[in-house]
């Protein structure tokens, strides 16, 4: 004897399967709207720039010292990633400056690091703006920080 229900089954999910389909897309659409402002607009994806090779200078406290640290910047959006790629020898230049007027009390600190990182944002903001190129930089990052 024949089961009618198998078929039925059959033919009921397939009917459903494009309803199921669209809300599926539905769903997906507003979760991914959901993280969006009050104005409808998406937070803007964080853009990194990696200062590559790593930093490795000199500073002079008591006596000679060195400092290797790997740098990335945070910017706001792809023009200024693009600006800093373009300008990348003389921020270069200024970071490595900035390293070497720093003392090894001031590395050592969080709050000197802190103000290391502010300072060094700053350079690059001032190397951007001296050559009228996009400039907003959110922030510099140290992700390696070692002192020899």
């Amino acid at each position: 004897m024949r089961k009618p229900h198998r078929s039925l089954v059959l033919v009921f999910a397939l009917a459903l399967l494009p309803a199921l389909s669209h809300a599926n897309a539905k769903a997906e659409e507003e979760e991914g709207s959901g993280k969006e402002g009050e104005e409808g607009k998406k937070p803007p994806k964080a853009v990194y720039v990696t200062m590559d090779p790593a930093f490795v200078t000199n500073f002079t406290d008591d006596k000679i010292r060195y400092i290797r640290t790997d740098v990335s910047i945070k910017v706001k959006n792809e023009k200024t990633k693009d600006a800093i790629r373009d300008n990348t020898y003389a921020i270069r230049h200024h970071l490595v400056m900035l390293l070497n007027r720093q003392t090894e009390q001031d590395l050592r600190s969080v709050e000197g690091r802190q103000q290391l990182a502010q300072d060094a944002a700053a350079e690059v903001v001032g190397v951007l703006q001296s050559e009228d190129k996009p400039n907003d930089v959110e922030e510099v990052l140290f992700t390696s920080f070692v002192i020899n």
